[in-house]
Formats: structure tokens, C-alpha cells, sequence
């Protein structure tokens, strides 16, 4: 809410400060009541990425409901407010709080209208007061939008789902006046489409499933990130430490950055170890990879069987390593032959000793038996 106050104030003092239509000074300025102008819903309808959201056939399914709720979500991404941050429009119409909060990294709070005029405090200049009728005027046209895209939206909605489908919410003459749009999707999703055990763990596995190098890693990481929206309702979502930690294994596996992920995880601060700062990180690993390929003289990327990729770089440490290995192993063998040849010349010894004993024991014993002859 923050963000999304500062980002607003910051737009009232530069539209306050470029607004020669607010000619009014000292005390006028406390009983202005400035106009906010009206919002077409024909300029926002012309927006929309979807004019006409696919028709759900029969009884709602878990992936039905997802194509929707996208198409909606695509809609809700034009019309720009301040609020949520001011970055993914009125998509707080559409997603749930937790899925919002997965998407755009804050809350969605659209703040109550402070009437016919704003309000001042005490000992404000003029030129404050100027900068607050802006933000006022910013503010209040952005509920406005709010509300008739609301509408607009939730048209869209009614005219895609067959009406049996929700008929539990509809109330009476007001019909579904009344009914958010999220309260719609809420109740297809709990009532038709929930996410079952064989459908999460389908998730988790498509979340878990490395990435092909050979295409932009872009590919991989808007997977990742779908995967993460989806599970962001269920019970166990995936949480952006579980984001991090998957891309930092899988950087790990490919085995081609292995320096970068190294670095990577001795990062002190949890902070750098966020989702963001771990795709920035990674992707200018991989680019570096790529670089240095480029000027070994690489026009192609190989892969070994497994798929992970092999640089110029990592073949002559293989090499190397293979060559070292082999040298001690030969060394090893040099060792264990001198070591037999020691063994074997000091039994030989042992043996030509005891020889030698025999023999002198073998004389004297001849010896004195040819004395006795004699």
C-alpha cells in the first residue's frame, strides 16, 4: 500500500506542478470542488486483449476455468490504476489475494473515495495543496475505472459460463448486481473445478522438470512462474524460496555454471536470493556462458545425452581431469610395484640366509661323519 500511495503522490506533484488549469489560490483552493472526469467504458472495452472469452461447454473443469480466468486476467492488465503498485492494472479484479500477491509482489488495496473534494491539513502552502488536489484527481478517477471495468469484466464472464453454473449466487431482481466477479470465479472453482491430488502433483512436476537449454530461458521461467500462479489458491503453494531453490538446482544440474551457482548460494543476504534477482542472476550466467563459447570459437551448443550442455571451457577440464586420473593411477602402480619389489628381495634374503645356515650345518655334519669313518 505503500508503493502504491508513494507512486500516486509522486503523479499529483507532477500533474500539480504542470496543471496551469488550477489557477486558484489562497483560500479558493479550500472550497474548490474539482471535477473528475468520467471514464468511457468503449476506450477501456477497446483494450482488451480478449473481445470475447472462450465459451465453457458443460460443466466447468479445472482447466476451463484456468483459460477464463487468464483471458479475464489479460483483459484486467489494460486498464491501469494506481493501485497494487500501479504495474499489473486492475488484475486485483480478477486473481485472488494470494494470487495477486504471487504476481505483482504486494497487496492489492483499492482505497475508499474521499468524496466531493479532498481534504487539506492544516498549514499547507499552496503549492501543496495543488499537488493534493492532483493526487486526489488521479485517485479518484482510478475507483472509477475499477468500477466500470469491474463491470465490464464480469459481463464477460456471465456471457462465457452457462448460467446453471452459478444460478447459487444469483439474488433475486439485482440478479448478480451485487456478486464480484471474484465471488464467481470462487465459486466455479470450489464447486466444479477444484484442484484435486492428481492435478497439483501434475503441476509439481511440470515445476520440477529441468529446463531445455536450447530454447530462450525465458521459456523456462515463465513455466516456473505459471506453475507458481496456479498453485497459489491451493494448499500447499509454490512459495518463491521453492522458486529459487528449484532454478538454483537445476542451474546446478545442467552442470555448465557451476562457479555462478556456487557464488549464488554464498550469498549472505536472504535478500539477494530473491525470485527476481535469482532469474537476473542466472540468465547473465548463462549469457556469459554463451560469450565466452562465441570466442573459443563455438558457432553451436553441444548436448551430451542427458541434455545438459558441455562448453569448450568444461571439455578441457574433463580432459584434464581424465588425464590426471590416469596419471595417478599410474603413479599408484609404480608404488605398488616398488613396494613388491622391496617385499620380494627381502624374502629372497630370508631364504639365501637360511640356505646359507643349512648348507654350513650340512658340511660340519658331513664333516664329522667322514671323521668317524676314519
Amino acid at each position: 500500500m505503500a508503493a502504491g500511495r508513494a507512486r500516486s503522490s509522486s503523479r499529483g506533484r507532477t500533474a500539480a506542478a504542470a496543471a496551469p488549469n488550477i489557477t486558484i489560490s489562497g483560500g479558493g483552493l479550500d472550497n474548490l470542488i474539482p471535477t473528475v472526469r468520467d471514464v468511457k467504458e468503449a476506450n477501456l472495452l477497446a483494450r482488451f486483449k480478449t473481445q470475447t472469452l472462450t465459451t465453457i461447454d458443460g460443466e466447468p473443469t479445472f482447466a476451463s476455468v484456468a483459460k477464463l480466468e487468464q483471458e479475464l486476467a489479460s483483459n484486467a492488465l489494460t486498464m491501469k490504476v494506481s493501485f497494487g503498485g500501479g504495474k499489473k492494472g486492475s488484475l486485483g479484479l480478477v486473481f485472488s489475494a494470494a494470487k495477486y500477491l504471487a504476481e505483482a509482489g504486494q497487496d492489492w488495496i483499492v482505497p475508499a473515495s474521499e468524496g466531493p473534494f479532498p481534504l487539506f491539513t492544516p498549514n499547507m502552502t499552496d503549492l501543496q495543496k495543488k499537488a493534493r488536489i492532483a493526487d486526489y484527481l488521479v485517485k479518484e478517477y482510478d475507483l472509477k475505472v475499477v468500477t466500470s471495468g469491474g463491470h465490464l469484466l464480469k459481463n464477460q464472464f456471465l456471457d462465457a459460463v452457462p448460467e446453471e453454473y452459478i444460478l447459487e449466487l444469483k439474488q433475486g431482481l439485482s440478479e448478480y448486481n451485487d456478486v464480484s466477479l471474484l465471488d464467481l470465479l470462487k465459486h466455479l472453482r470450489d464447486e466444479y473445478a477444484p484442484m484435486t491430488e492428481v492435478i497439483y502433483m501434475g503441476l509439481l512436476a511440470n515445476f520440477r522438470e529441468a529446463p531445455n537449454l536450447e530454447e530462450p530461458i525465458d521459456v523456462y521461467f515463465a513455466k516456473q512462474q505459471e506453475c507458481q500462479l496456479l498453485t497459489a489458491d491451493s494448499m500447499d503453494p509454490i512459495s518463491d524460496n521453492a522458486m529459487v531453490m528449484q532454478l538454483t538446482t537445476h542451474m546446478g544440474q545442467c552442470g555448465l555454471i557451476n562457479t555462478a551457482v556456487t557464488k549464488f548460494k554464498r550469498q549472505p543476504d536472504p535478500a539477494d536470493k530473491t525470485w527476481a534477482k535469482a532469474k537476473a542472476w542466472y540468465r547473465r550466467a548463462l549469457r556469459d556462458l554463451k560469450a565466452e563459447t562465441a570466442l573459443e570459437g563455438g558457432d553451436t551448443v553441444t548436448y551430451q545425452a542427458n541434455g545438459a550442455r558441455v562448453s569448450a571451457t568444461d571439455a578441457r577440464e574433463e580432459a584434464r581431469d581424465e588425464i590426471a586420473g590416469q596419471m595417478r593411477e599410474s603413479f599408484g602402480a609404480l608404488a605398488q610395484a616398488a613396494v613388491a619389489k622391496s617385499e620380494t628381495l627381502d624374502s629372497n634374503a630370508t631364504t639365501i640366509a637360511a640356505l646359507t645356515k643349512a648348507v654350513a650345518v650340512l658340511t660340519e655334519t658331513n664333516r664329522s661323519l667322514v671323521a668317524g669313518r676314519g
